[in-house]
């Protein structure tokens, strides 16, 4: 159950909203509480529970993720671990394009059509997530979350300053939020790989006169041994933002000169000041 109050969120907005199914549309979550009452009664041992529960969801899906032959993003080594390790398995209504937009159009069309609904909803965007809310088909969580959070999940959102405030609604906390940018994800590190390091015989760079080194010799001299010249020195994400990619985060080389793009800090002067416009962020 720790699990569960950490894995459904993804980014600072994103949110995990918890449901009932087949609710009228005046949000009679009659489900919802139902499914509440049967938590409360689950058998955990030793942290799984006994025998297996599950939930239904709904996900979205990345064209750009690759997956072990025979898995996918429903079925893989990470929901097989989930059900072995912590007695939940996890049951996917239907999954839509996360990239294209049709997750979002899914979502919404499951709501004006009555669908039967999911245990359990990930939404990154806002506009989403106030859909999901003032639809009165979910219940509010503040009770799930204070018996099954872990302390480390609670610390996370007590050290955001109102992480509840959008997802609330006449004093009651109707969805979890994430805490992604805020906590952690923005300490992202640049892998190399060793393997090239040792063929070419190099030693990982410290400086970035030395990673230009480095660079240089795995784009000129064939890392990877197939005697054509193919392989990037370096890769990260900049399509969409510059920092806190979910895959390829650039944050490591912004943090080396002190100021992060698209982020807020406090000038000389007190006022904030936006990184991306900081010195440090011109010189990365």
């Amino acid at each position: 159950m720790k699990w569960l109050a950490t894995v459904l969120s993804v980014g600072l907005l994103t949110t995990a909203l918890i449901g009932c199914s087949n609710v009228n549309n005046n949000g009679e979550a009659e489900k919802g509480k139902a499914n509440l009452e049967t938590a409360k009664k689950l058998n955990i041992v030793n942290g799984k529970i006994e025998p297996t529960a599950s939930f239904t969801t709904v996900m979205g899906e990345n064209p750009g993720y690759k997956y072990r032959e025979g898995e996918s993003v429903t079925d893989n080594v990470f929901t097989r671990w989930v059900e072995d390790k912590f007695g939940v398995k996890i049951k996917a209504l239907w999954t839509g394009g996360g990239t294209d937009g049709s997750y979002n159009t899914k979502l919404k069309l499951m709501l004006s059509a009555n669908d039967e609904l999911p245990d359990i909803i990930s939404s990154a965007n806002p506009d989403n997530t106030n859909l999901l809310i003032d639809s009165g088909k979910f219940m509010e969580v503040e009770e799930v979350f204070e018996k099954y959070a872990s302390p480390t999940w609670k610390q996370a959102l007590a050290d955001i300053k109102d992480p509840w405030l959008p997802v609330t609604r006449d004093g009651k906390k109707m969805a979890i939020p994430g805490t992604g940018t805020d906590y952690g994800q923005a300490n992202n590190v640049l892998w190399i790989r060793q393997d090239w390091l040792d063929k070419l015989k190099l030693k990982a760079p410290t400086s970035i006169e030395e990673l230009e080194t480095v660079m240089d010799a795995f784009v000129n001299q064939d890392p990877d041994g197939n005697g054509q010249k193919d392989t990037y020195a370096l890769d990260f994400a900049m399509k969409d933002r510059m920092t806190s990619s979910l895959l390829g985060d650039g944050s490591w080389i912004f943090g080396l000169y002190g100021a992060m793009p698209e982020r807020w800090y406090p000038g000389e002067d007190g006022k904030l000041q936006n990184g991306s416009i900081l010195p440090g962020s011109n010189r990365a």
